[in-house]
């Protein structure tokens, strides 16, 4: 919202009159401070389409706003971190590369590392299972500066007062390349989220691109049909007791896991950039082709290249 300040909701009026079809991507639902929600017809009413990052936010826009249900498309973000195009045998030689061929169960969170985000629940896990699951490691994968970071110096010496310093790793600041190589060789990626996951998480979006099981929270805010594609085990982030249960299923049965595998790798076609720009392409044709009247859609239009 550009320092939450409503001059930017002015843009369309420059444009006048209007000569091609105008749609706003809606990345996040601020508004100016002074005023609120009294900008959103401001925000919606100028523009032929909307696309928002959330059903949610979709839905409470939707109630102000219905007779132009039409105008409005909900698409989730891709990852901006690909995987290689043959992933075959990338995970044994990623966790060469790692250095961590002596993690028997490698447990990948990939966020930032800071307060409110779940990672005290991840480390209460670490704790639990210290003795029963051995093997276990937990790489928490962000930028991490705990000379300049008070929580992330708490992080730190909550590892060390409880013995977990070879339990728990933390990879600084990676390139996309480092990071595709980590989720490669990870088994599971655990996104403690206390608001609940959605499309609008980019570690989520990440780790289903590299075919990753993922387990995570569920609330009013997860989309259903992410919660249909079967590639998520998820629990309530009000019952953290619920995280160590699931943790200690899946290692305990392969075969869950590698179900939960095979959903990822088949949910993955759906939160690519292909059918990204495919779903958009074809709402701006759609929405484009209603505002001059046409019902046909020209062949250089359906079949863009």
């Amino acid at each position: 919202m550009f320092g939450y300040r409503g001059a930017s909701l002015l843009f369309p009026f420059f444009m006048y009159p209007k000569k091609i079809p105008l749609f706003l991507t809606l990345h996040s639902q601020d508004l100016p401070r002074r005023g609120g929600r009294l900008w959103r017809p401001l925000q919606v009413l100028p523009y032929d389409g909307l696309i928002f990052y959330s059903k949610q936010f979709h839905d409470r826009i939707f109630r102000w706003f219905p007779r132009r249900a039409e105008r409005f498309l909900v698409q989730g973000f891709p990852s901006n971190i690909l995987r290689p195009n043959d992933p075959s045998n990338q995970a044994p030689l990623a966790k060469i590369r790692t250095g961590f061929t002596h993690a028997q169960f490698l447990m990948t969170y990939f966020g930032h590392i800071s307060a409110g985000r779940g990672i005290e629940d991840l480390l209460d896990v670490m704790k639990t299972f210290k003795v029963q699951y051995p093997g276990l490691h937990l790489i928490l994968m962000s930028q991490f500066k705990p000379e300049e970071d008070d929580y992330q110096r708490k992080l730190l010496e909550w590892i060390r007062l409880n013995g977990m310093e070879k339990k728990i790793s933390f990879t600084g600041r990676l390139s996309n390349e480092e990071v595709s190589r980590f989720l490669l060789a990870s088994d599971i990626c655990v996104l403690p989220f206390p608001d609940g996951a959605s499309f609008k998480n980019g570690s989520l979006s990440a780790a289903i691109e590299h075919s990753l099981p993922v387990l995570t929270t569920v609330s009013p805010l997860t989309e259903p049909q992410l919660l249909a594609s079967g590639a998520l085990l998820t629990y309530d982030p009000a019952q953290k007791s619920q995280l160590s249960p699931l943790l200690a299923h899946l290692i305990d049965q392969p075969q869950s896991l590698a179900q939960l595998k095979i959903k990822a790798a088949a949910f993955r076609d759906e939160l690519s950039w292909n059918k990204y720009i495919e779903n958009r392409i074809h709402f701006y044709n759609r929405i484009s082709l209603k505002r001059v009247g046409r019902t046909q859609v020209p062949s250089h239009v359906a079949n863009p290249k």
